[in-house]
């Protein structure tokens, strides 16, 4: 029990009173402190002054802040504060601290706490024995915002992918609905202590380009470029005796594209391909024309449509050609009749329909009548329920461009057989007939007069 008495000790000496005292042999890590008398007897308080250091550790998942400051707790109250920084290689040795209480000798409870980081995560491992290791994981959320952008027609929708670190994690759909564009929200920003990557791809639209430019930060933009691509046929035909060769130059808006020479080898025919249907630069719809260089001795007449193709008709001088082509504002009908005018009068027509591309050209017509040039112009034969425009000349071609009214006429043409005017009618044949009688009697009276 920690306690002991020397006993039937002299109490005198050469008739002195001895004197007893105690000392204790050195313990390492304790401190020894002795009081009382032989009277009262003598007590060693020994107390415990063993030291211990606690090392501390700091890693970092992600980008490391500049500096850190950890706290040491002792029994849960601040004992002492450290600063950790690269320069200290992100580590720090509390030292010199004792382990039990000097007061009532029970072992001190040693703990670390860091200040908060913003941005971070933070993770204490370890004890006060074996030191303590910090860990701080970057956090954080971001969004990807993407755009779609068309140059030419647009489709009818874009499927877009996001990958993280290359690993799809979602898609959406892009349509006219949501304006195009979409943002991917919530996401993680970092992933065991590095940012994530994110990318977007879309799926394939056929007849378009793809590109995508931005990034995270600025959102993505996926430009679709439509490169859809068209041919051009051009035919020629001649009025009169052939040329040896004509030059047919292809146009988009109004600007030289190609030149092609049309002979009897190539069959007077040429189809100028692969050309794009829309503007790479703002996507509207590129305009094809043709035109020829000019031949002596004739006229031309370029007839068609892209689409449809062109018909070049060249005419020798003193005779010409009038091309029509026809084009619908809304739905066609099966076909419609043109006629020719010269000076007014008819003197041809023709069915145009689809399977003539809705183009026709009256040839070798006389270009003049009694030394006066003649005046070619055509009109189209009533189409009831649209309205006719007429625009051109005999030399350049007539355009007749037709629209469906609307709304609709609700008239209805009139039935074979109606009798709401019989009545109408049969009083005029009646008076008619009175006023026929009576002349024939006047006739009669003057003719027996004059006998």
């Amino acid at each position: 029990n920690w306690q002991y008495t020397f006993t039937n000790l002299e109490k005198y000496k050469d008739g002195k009173e001895i004197k007893y005292t105690i000392k204790e042999d050195k313990i390492e890590n304790y401190k020894s402190e002795i009081t009382g008398d032989v009277a009262n007897g003598f007590m060693v308080k020994n107390t415990n002054i063993e030291k211990i250091s606690i090392p501390v550790t700091k890693q970092w998942i992600g980008k490391e802040a500049d500096k850190i400051e950890i706290k040491l707790l002792a029994d849960g109250k601040e004992k002492s504060i450290a600063i950790l920084s690269a320069n200290t290689g992100w580590k720090h040795e509390f030292k010199d601290l004792p382990k039990y209480d000097e007061t009532d000798g029970h072992e001190i409870v040693y703990t670390i706490a860091e200040t908060k980081v913003d941005g971070y995560n933070t993770g204490i491992t370890g004890t006060a024995k074996d030191g303590f290791t910090i860990t701080n994981t970057i956090t954080g959320k971001v969004s990807v915002p993407v755009t779609k952008t068309w140059v030419g027609k647009e489709g009818a929708s874009a499927e877009i992918h996001l990958f993280a670190d290359d690993q799809e994690i979602a898609s959406a759909t892009l349509n006219a609905g949501n304006n195009w564009q979409y943002t991917f929200a919530n996401l993680e920003k970092y992933k065991d202590g590095k940012e994530i990557k994110y990318t977007i791809k879309e799926d394939k639209i056929e007849n378009y380009k793809s590109e995508i430019t931005g990034d995270v930060a600025n959102g993505f933009i996926v430009k679709n470029t439509n490169i859809e691509k068209i041919s051009v046929p051009v035919l020629k035909q001649w009025v009169g005796k052939p040329a040896d060769k004509v030059e047919v130059k292809l146009l988009a808006d109004n600007v030289e594209k190609e030149a092609a020479i049309l002979t009897a080898d190539t069959g007077w025919k040429h189809e100028f391909i692969n050309l794009l249907r829309y503007d790479e630069n703002d996507g509207h719809e590129i305009v094809y024309t043709v035109s020829e260089v000019k031949i002596d001795g004739y006229t031309t007449g370029i007839s068609g449509t892209p689409q449809d193709g062109f018909t070049i008709t060249n005419t020798i001088t003193g005779k010409v050609s009038v091309p029509v082509t026809k084009k619908w504002i809304g739905m066609s009908t099966d076909s419609i009749i043109v006629n020719l005018l010269a000076d007014g009068k008819k003197i041809d027509s023709q069915k145009l329909s689809k399977g003539n591309h809705w183009q026709h050209t009256f040839k070798n017509l006389e270009q003049y009548k009694n030394g006066k040039e003649i005046k070619y112009t055509v009109e189209e034969e009533k189409i009831f329920g649209y309205s006719a425009t007429i625009s051109g000349n005999a030399k350049d071609g007539y355009i007749i461009t037709n629209v469906k009214n609307t709304p609709p006429s609700k008239q209805k043409p009139p039935k074979t057989g109606d009798t709401s005017n019989r009545g109408f009618f049969a009083g005029l044949l009646v008076l008619s007939g009175s006023l026929l009688t009576i002349a024939g009697l006047k006739r009669r009276k003057e003719n027996q007069v004059e006998k």
